[in-house]
């Protein structure tokens, strides 16, 4: 007879908190999240949090909030105990961005935390200390006005979570994107980050929109941005974007806040790109910073264990508006007047990436519907024979060979080809470096410092030599050979970008060969350019020296076949 299972049993407080943990405090940056979201929710004016080991080590969050007394100090640290909701009902008029009452215990359950608080008026405050979620003193003490949290040896009593924590640097760039999302919204609290003792984030209180941008993303990011402002009564939509010519490399300098909540919503990211329809370049991304004030029982914020996701009532609304808003501030700028006279002045860098989709939902299936081409790549060579026939619209290169009729898409072969030899030449002669004559200022957001800061050998390693300056700013005194003559500082702009998307995560190698396309792609011929017959002749000989000739280094095809049968059938020959 076999041995009855295991008894169903209540679990312990302490390892139902633990659990709890597993799900709102993924890593130190979650701790920073639930404490300063507690301190913006006591109406503090000043937070400042300080972290040593990119907070693996220590966290804390000072502010200068309404403070608790004794008893609520105590009840803060119990699971579910809240101010800010009583019955269901409560759950669907949520304004505060904590309302669980679930952060600071499950904190507490995986580190050793010290709790400071004083009330306004009172003489004295208390000290409450934790250890693993149990409380250990509780003390009255002498203390400022507000709340002063400590957490320190996050997850000393789960030891099998601490492998799963990155490097310093790489913690510190997920605390430093949630305070950037915090200054760009809160812009009338004045926020700073402290990490070994050093100053490495400062938001003083501005008071406007566009003034936090400029202390958060730059000067000069903030200066080519433009103001949103829709009101549909029960929805409200504010915040700035960036005018394309700002667009970046990522989406790390994309904000979005839904009643002054950073979230994430696919229906804002789609609706923002929509905005931007035809402006922006294939692999380019808006800067913008979206605020969105909506019914509190239009929106649930109950989503994620972390509040960062939210669902609305009301998705498509939400989304006609944003991308309206987003067009009409584009329009207000002056930078379009209507879709017709946006597509008479896209540049070739947009015709060059609307010409390189897969053809068959273009002309090419119009015309030749009964078969659909065939790509050279099906079979993985070249014609033998290839005679020039000419240009179509000085962006494609028509030739004749014993297949049919081979078309090419000049941009996109031309980049392949450049690659290929740029690649070729730093495997020979690693990454050149050339000396500028004049050092060239380099003024960065805090959290573009940071990662450029935390990753300086790795930038000299690809070729480009920086120096701090103080404060934001860093002189480039060199840059990659092959760049010298060449947009460079954009180049290096995208490599600090996508350090600031992946906090530092990809390897020296990405970087360099993102280097490299970067290069191929502005250096090839552009979709418009008018080629003389010597010169196609040479892009075609340059073809078959090619490793990879067949598609370009986005993916995209560089050329198709349409067979001699298909032109016949076409024509009633078979």
């Amino acid at each position: 007879m076999s041995e009855a299972g295991p008894r169903i049993a209540v679990l312990d407080p302490v390892v139902a908190n633990q659990i709890a943990a597993g799900e709102v405090v993924e890593r130190p940056a979650s701790i920073v999240k639930e404490l300063v979201e507690n301190s913006l929710d006591a109406g503090a004016s000043r937070i400042e949090v300080t972290v040593n080991e990119g907070g693996k080590r220590l966290v804390r969050v000072r502010d200068d909030g309404h403070g608790m007394g004794p008893e609520d100090a105590i009840l803060c640290l119990q699971r579910h105990a809240t101010s800010k909701i009583r019955t269901s009902e409560d759950l669907h008029q949520i304004q505060s961005l904590g309302f669980r009452g679930e952060a600071l215990p499950s904190i507490a359950s995986v580190a050793r935390l010290r709790l400071l608080t004083r009330p306004v008026g009172a003489v004295s405050g208390v000290e409450v200390i934790v250890e693993g979620g149990v409380v250990t003193e509780f003390n009255t003490i002498g203390c400022p006005v507000g709340t002063d949290i400590e957490v320190t040896d996050l997850f000393f009593n789960v030891p099998a979570r601490l492998k799963f924590l990155k490097t310093s640097a790489t913690e510190m760039e997920h605390i430093m994107g949630h305070l950037t999302a915090f200054a760009l919204l809160h812009h009338d609290v004045s926020f700073r980050l402290l990490h070994q003792d050093r100053q490495v984030f400062s938001a003083p209180a501005s008071g406007t929109s566009i003034g936090a941008a400029a202390t958060v993303l730059g000067g000069d990011l903030a200066r080519e941005m433009v103001p949103l402002a829709v009101d549909a009564g029960t929805l409200r939509i504010g915040g700035h974007v960036g005018k394309p010519a700002i667009a970046r490399s990522t989406r790390s300098h994309q904000y979005f806040f839904v009643n002054g909540r950073p979230v994430r919503n696919r229906t804002l990211t789609h609706a923002l790109y929509e905005g931007y329809h035809t402006l922006l370049m294939t692999g380019r991304h808006p800067v913008a910073v979206v605020a969105i004030e909506v019914e509190p029982s239009a929106v649930d914020v109950n989503v994620h264990p972390a509040k960062s996701e939210v669902r609305f009532t009301r998705e498509w609304e939400v989304h006609n508006l944003l991308r309206r808003a987003v067009r009409e501030a584009l329009e207000q700028a002056q930078l379009l007047t209507s879709d017709e006279h946006l597509s008479r002045q896209e540049g070739s860098a947009s015709l060059a990436s609307s010409i390189s989709e897969p053809a068959s939902d273009g002309i090419q299936g119009q015309l030749f519907s009964e078969t659909a081409p065939e790509p050279v790549e099906g079979e993985h060579r070249l014609p033998a024979r290839l005679r020039p026939l000419g240009q179509i619209a000085n962006s494609y290169i028509v030739c004749d060979s014993d297949e049919g009729m081979l078309v090419i898409d000049q941009h996109a072969l031309h980049e392949r080809v450049l690659y290929e030899q740029f690649a070729a030449a730093d495997a020979e002669r690693g990454a050149a470096r050339q000396l500028l004559a004049v050092p060239l200022p380099l003024r960065l957001s805090p959290r573009e410092a940071q990662a450029a800061s935390s990753n300086l050998g790795a930038m000299a390693a690809l070729g480009f030599d920086l120096e701090p300056f103080g404060g934001d700013t860093f002189l480039v005194r060199a840059v990659p050979a092959i760049l010298a003559h060449r947009d460079h500082e954009r180049v290096l702009r995208d490599v600090i970008d996508d350090l600031v998307a992946t906090a530092g995560t990809r390897s020296f190698a990405h970087h360099r060969d993102y280097v490299l396309r970067t290069m191929a792609c502005k250096a090839a011929i552009k979709a418009g350019d008018a080629l003389a017959a010597e010169e196609i002749d040479e892009l075609l000989r340059l073809m078959r020296e090619c490793r990879v000739p067949f598609h370009c280094n986005h993916g995209r095809p560089t050329m198709f076949t349409i067979p001699r049968d298909a032109l016949d059938r076409r024509f009633g020959r078979t």
